[in-house]
Protein backbone atom coordinates (compact mmCIF):
# COMPACT_ATOMS: atom_id res chain seq x y z
CA UNK A 1 0.00 0.00 0.00
CA UNK A 2 2.74 2.56 0.24
CA UNK A 3 4.06 2.46 -3.04
CA UNK A 4 0.24 4.30 -3.63
CA UNK A 5 1.38 7.04 -1.40
CA UNK A 6 4.75 7.87 -2.41
CA UNK A 7 3.66 11.38 -4.61
CA UNK A 8 1.35 12.65 -1.35
CA UNK A 9 2.77 12.38 2.12
CA UNK A 10 -0.37 13.99 3.87
CA UNK A 11 -2.63 11.40 2.06
CA UNK A 12 0.08 8.53 3.48
CA UNK A 13 -0.06 10.23 6.58
CA UNK A 14 -3.70 10.78 6.95
CA UNK A 15 -4.55 6.70 6.02
CA UNK A 16 -1.89 5.66 8.54
CA UNK A 17 -3.30 7.52 10.99
CA UNK A 18 -6.98 6.06 10.40
CA UNK A 19 -5.33 2.75 10.09
CA UNK A 20 -3.69 3.36 13.91
CA UNK A 21 -6.75 4.76 15.60
CA UNK A 22 -8.89 1.81 14.02
CA UNK A 23 -6.67 -0.39 15.28
CA UNK A 24 -6.50 0.97 18.76
CA UNK A 25 -10.61 1.37 18.60
CA UNK A 26 -11.41 -2.15 18.11
CA UNK A 27 -9.01 -3.36 20.99
CA UNK A 28 -10.46 -1.27 23.21
CA UNK A 29 -13.85 -2.57 21.86
CA UNK A 30 -12.81 -6.08 22.21
CA UNK A 31 -11.06 -5.67 25.93
CA UNK A 32 -14.77 -3.71 26.96
CA UNK A 33 -16.85 -6.75 25.68
CA UNK A 34 -14.40 -8.68 27.59
CA UNK A 35 -14.66 -7.22 30.46
CA UNK A 36 -18.68 -6.32 30.26
CA UNK A 37 -19.30 -10.90 29.26
CA UNK A 38 -16.85 -11.39 32.51
CA UNK A 39 -18.83 -9.01 34.98
CA UNK A 40 -21.95 -10.41 33.31
CA UNK A 41 -21.21 -13.71 34.32
CA UNK A 42 -20.15 -13.11 37.54
CA UNK A 43 -23.11 -11.56 38.64
CA UNK A 44 -25.08 -14.55 37.44
CA UNK A 45 -22.82 -17.01 39.30
CA UNK A 46 -23.79 -14.74 42.34
CA UNK A 47 -26.77 -14.50 42.11
CA UNK A 48 -27.95 -18.40 41.54
CA UNK A 49 -29.17 -19.73 44.41
CA UNK A 50 -26.83 -22.62 45.56
CA UNK A 51 -28.23 -26.37 45.75
CA UNK A 52 -27.61 -29.11 47.91
CA UNK A 53 -29.04 -32.57 48.80
CA UNK A 54 -29.74 -33.41 51.93
CA UNK A 55 -31.19 -36.46 53.41
CA UNK A 56 -34.12 -36.29 56.84
CA UNK A 57 -33.95 -39.85 58.70
CA UNK A 58 -36.91 -38.42 60.80
CA UNK A 59 -39.68 -35.72 60.78
CA UNK A 60 -38.78 -32.60 61.38
CA UNK A 61 -40.03 -29.47 61.55
CA UNK A 62 -38.74 -26.36 59.91
CA UNK A 63 -40.35 -23.01 61.18
CA UNK A 64 -43.43 -25.00 62.35
CA UNK A 65 -43.26 -27.02 59.16
CA UNK A 66 -43.39 -30.40 59.35
CA UNK A 67 -41.13 -32.82 56.69
CA UNK A 68 -41.57 -35.76 56.28
CA UNK A 69 -38.26 -38.41 55.96
CA UNK A 70 -36.86 -38.24 52.80
CA UNK A 71 -33.93 -36.78 50.08
CA UNK A 72 -34.76 -33.52 49.83
CA UNK A 73 -33.09 -30.76 47.11
CA UNK A 74 -32.43 -27.50 49.32
CA UNK A 75 -32.29 -24.59 47.69
CA UNK A 76 -30.75 -21.58 48.73
CA UNK A 77 -31.33 -17.58 47.73
CA UNK A 78 -29.96 -14.87 50.40
CA UNK A 79 -32.21 -15.60 53.44
CA UNK A 80 -34.30 -18.11 51.92
CA UNK A 81 -33.99 -22.27 52.13
CA UNK A 82 -36.19 -24.19 49.92
CA UNK A 83 -36.77 -27.67 50.57
CA UNK A 84 -38.34 -29.37 47.95
CA UNK A 85 -39.66 -33.39 47.67
CA UNK A 86 -41.26 -34.32 44.75
CA UNK A 87 -44.24 -32.04 44.55
CA UNK A 88 -43.58 -30.62 48.26
CA UNK A 89 -42.22 -27.47 48.52
CA UNK A 90 -41.54 -25.71 51.67
CA UNK A 91 -39.71 -22.13 51.63
CA UNK A 92 -38.32 -21.21 55.55
CA UNK A 93 -36.17 -18.26 56.47
CA UNK A 94 -32.45 -19.28 56.96
CA UNK A 95 -28.85 -17.95 58.21
CA UNK A 96 -25.88 -18.84 55.84
CA UNK A 97 -22.92 -19.39 58.01
CA UNK A 98 -19.27 -20.22 57.37
CA UNK A 99 -17.90 -23.04 59.59
CA UNK A 100 -14.14 -22.72 61.18
CA UNK A 101 -13.52 -25.95 59.96
CA UNK A 102 -14.88 -28.08 56.23
CA UNK A 103 -17.89 -30.60 57.50
CA UNK A 104 -17.22 -34.36 56.63
CA UNK A 105 -20.36 -34.84 55.62
CA UNK A 106 -24.01 -33.72 56.04
CA UNK A 107 -24.98 -33.28 59.36
CA UNK A 108 -28.20 -32.21 60.75
CA UNK A 109 -28.77 -30.84 64.41
CA UNK A 110 -32.17 -31.31 65.98
CA UNK A 111 -33.33 -29.57 69.00
CA UNK A 112 -36.56 -30.40 71.35
CA UNK A 113 -39.40 -32.48 69.46
CA UNK A 114 -37.60 -32.83 66.20
CA UNK A 115 -37.07 -29.07 65.66
CA UNK A 116 -34.45 -28.84 62.85
CA UNK A 117 -31.79 -25.96 63.88
CA UNK A 118 -29.19 -26.29 61.68
CA UNK A 119 -27.64 -28.66 58.78
CA UNK A 120 -24.15 -28.97 57.86
CA UNK A 121 -22.91 -29.60 54.42
CA UNK A 122 -20.39 -32.12 53.84
CA UNK A 123 -17.27 -30.72 51.89
CA UNK A 124 -17.95 -27.35 52.43
CA UNK A 125 -17.58 -24.64 55.00
CA UNK A 126 -21.15 -23.91 55.12
CA UNK A 127 -23.49 -23.80 57.66
CA UNK A 128 -27.20 -23.27 57.35
CA UNK A 129 -29.26 -21.77 60.75
CA UNK A 130 -32.82 -22.30 60.93
CA UNK A 131 -35.22 -20.67 63.74
CA UNK A 132 -36.82 -22.72 66.06
CA UNK A 133 -40.20 -21.10 65.49
CA UNK A 134 -41.62 -19.05 62.61
CA UNK A 135 -41.71 -16.04 65.89
CA UNK A 136 -38.28 -16.23 65.81
CA UNK A 137 -37.77 -15.62 62.41
CA UNK A 138 -40.64 -12.54 62.14
CA UNK A 139 -38.30 -10.81 64.56
CA UNK A 140 -38.80 -12.32 67.84
CA UNK A 141 -42.59 -13.27 69.86
CA UNK A 142 -45.75 -11.17 69.47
Amino acid sequence: MFFLFLGNENIARSYLYVEASTAQELQIMRKLCILFLTMALSIAIAGAATKYTVTLYQPSVVNGTELKPGDYKVEVAGDKATFKLGKTTVEVPVKVEETTQKNDSNAIRYVEGGKLQEIRIGGTHTKLVFSSTPADSAGGAR
